[in-house]
């Protein structure tokens, strides 16, 4: 998938200034108009989608078809998409049934990850769910941790981020 949108910035300070801002992690800068053409052709080493999802038991099916979408502009494989959707339904599951809110689904991928996170807007700090702990009822973070590389949760002041990364060389891939 191409570059949708590059900023052609002449002026270094600017330049400077989006870089400190972290914005090229996201939109390309050019230097030039020709670079900013040659930029559009390629691909961005990161591509990065957010979806506000509802606290309602649609929030799943609506994630899995963000993530259908993503996965097409993205040219997802088969098999990381599978995984993807396998840990994007639990972890939305998990936010609506638990949580009781809404979410956001952050999907961030580039040349070595797929980078999921499910924001929830309930701190409780006494539930959060462990890595590698089997103690909950059901098998949905147990999927999660077999499909992930790495997972975990990070708290926040209004909630908590539940987090999957994923390989996207089907080498390095579990499951």
């Amino acid at each position: 998938m191409p570059a949708g949108l590059v900023l052609a910035v002449p002026d270094p300070r600017i330049a400077k200034m989006l870089r400190a801002a972290r914005v090229h992690l996201t939109v390309p800068l050019a230097t030039s108009v020709d670079e900013a053409e040659r930029l559009l052709a390629a691909r961005p080493p990161r591509i990065v989608r957010n979806h506000e999802l509802p606290y309602d038991p649609t929030a799943s099916t609506l994630a899995r078809t963000y993530l259908r979408l993503a996965g097409e502009d993205w040219d997802l494989p088969d098999e990381l998409h599978d995984a993807a959707q396998a840990v994007i339904t639990e972890l939305v599951t998990n936010a609506v049934e638990h949580a009781r809110t809404g979410c956001v689904l952050h999907l961030a991928l580039d040349e070595r990850r797929l980078h999921i996170s499910v924001n929830d807007h309930r701190p409780d700090p006494h539930r959060l769910p462990q890595p590698g702990v089997r103690d909950s009822p059901g098998y949905g973070l147990l999927i999660v941790e077999g499909l992930s590389r790495h997972w975990g949760v990070t708290p926040h002041d209004d909630g908590k981020s539940v987090w999957a990364i994923l390989d996207t060389d089907p080498a390095s891939r579990k499951g």
